[in-house]
């Protein structure tokens, strides 16, 4: 065996000896990042092994919490690591089911806040006062958690006001919320989100209307109705909202057929609409008068005898007749379109000389008017409705 190295290493010092200078460099560096690329292996692959062992225990704590529950990890001689600047801690895989039913029976963490568990324990000695206190603290912790159920909501606070009952109904005042969000990175709540939050707590406390409840971010972003009470501003806003969703929806038809003819980027189009959103309603009640039926009839026969001027006998008749009558309650549309107005713009066409240089040439006026009469068809164009 010894022999097999003796001649292993002869044949390397041959080789090493036939190398010149540069190579010589070359083949040394090789090495040496070798060998440095094995130890930083072995180290990575090692730290690795060690923290492959660990999992989070909780995460997106306050550094309060955490430096309690690092408190409780240290006083039970279990080992941890801090992540995300103290923010995350990380347990033995082993131990981590374990651990977080110890911390759970501790009350640990508390950033869910407390919910109905707080009555599980009961108390005889509790005053009024204590007992209302604990059920706004539960009901708040559990509207928290509710909301923080949310993909789009990292944190939750809820802050309920119930105003004592009193048997002057004059001087009742009404509840009122606050709810105070923290998103997750880069995601905003649109307006129907923030509605839904308004719902859930207006319809979770008795008492509660969704116009006493502000809403907004950590960032002091208020993302409640920015109405207020005004119900005149938010019925307008909602009509805005309707009419730009019923132009951008025309456009786009419209668009579409310009883009299926002319090819992408060659057309632009804005459609302009007016919608009626008056509501009228109308009673009509409308007669026939060449049908008509006998609805009563009185017939009185006079008759006199012996009478200087002879006997007498009198007729008299009244014919009451009813005519066919239609009455029609009429609601008018909410929403219905009084008039469209539509602009668009198309690319002309472009010709290469025989010098190469690219030409502009505009487009005929029969091809403007057949696409032209294409964007009327693809938004409902009626004329007589005053579309222009």
């Amino acid at each position: 065996m010894s022999d097999f190295f003796k001649q292993l290493l002869k044949q390397i010092n041959d080789i090493w000896n036939r190398l010149n200078r540069g190579q010589k460099i070359i083949t040394a560096a090789v090495i040496t990042l070798t060998f440095i690329g094995l130890i930083v292996l072995i180290v990575w692959v090692g730290y690795n092994g060690k923290s492959g062992n660990y999992t989070p225990l909780f995460s997106n704590l306050e550094l309060s919490e955490s430096a309690s529950i690092v408190e409780k990890l240290k006083e039970s001689k279990i080992e941890y690591q801090i992540e995300n600047d103290g923010h995350s801690i990380l347990v033995p895989k082993k131990s981590v089911y374990e651990m977080r039913m110890t911390f759970a029976k501790m009350g640990l963490p508390k950033s869910g806040g407390i919910g109905y568990e707080l009555f599980d324990k009961t108390n005889l000695g509790m005053t009024d006062f204590v007992q209302n206190l604990n059920f706004k603290r539960a009901l708040e912790g559990e509207l928290a958690r509710s909301i923080e159920s949310l993909d789009e909501v990292d944190r939750a606070r809820v802050h309920v006001v119930i105003p004592k009952e009193t048997i002057f109904i004059e001087k009742q005042k009404n509840a009122t919320a606050s709810v105070v969000l923290k998103l997750r990175p880069g995601i905003k709540l649109n307006e129907k989100q923030v509605t839904g939050i308004a719902n859930l707590v207006a319809y979770a406390v008795e008492g509660l209307q969704r116009k006493s409840i502000t809403i907004m971010d950590t960032e002091g972003n208020l993302l409640s109705d920015a109405y207020g009470d005004s119900e005149l501003a938010e019925r307008t806003s909602s009509q805005l909202q309707l009419q730009q969703k019923v132009e951008q929806a025309m456009a786009r038809k419209a668009l579409e057929m310009l883009e299926s003819v002319l090819g992408p980027n060659k057309s632009q189009v804005k459609v302009s609409v007016d919608l009626n959103f008056e509501q009228i309603t109308k009673t009509q009640e409308i007669y026939d008068p060449t049908s008509k039926v006998v609805r009563s009839e009185e017939r009185n026969e006079e008759s006199t005898a012996n009478s200087p001027q002879g006997d007498e006998k009198r007729e008299n008749s009244i014919t009451n007749y009813e005519m066919n009558k239609t009455v029609q309650n009429i609601i008018g549309e909410v929403g219905s379109i009084k008039r469209i107005s539509i602009s668009a713009a198309v690319d002309g066409i472009y010709e290469t000389d025989k010098e190469g240089k690219r030409n502009y040439v505009a487009r005929a006026a029969e091809e403007i008017l057949k696409l032209e009469e294409l964007v009327k068809r693809a938004v409902g164009y009626d004329l007589q409705r005053g579309d222009q």
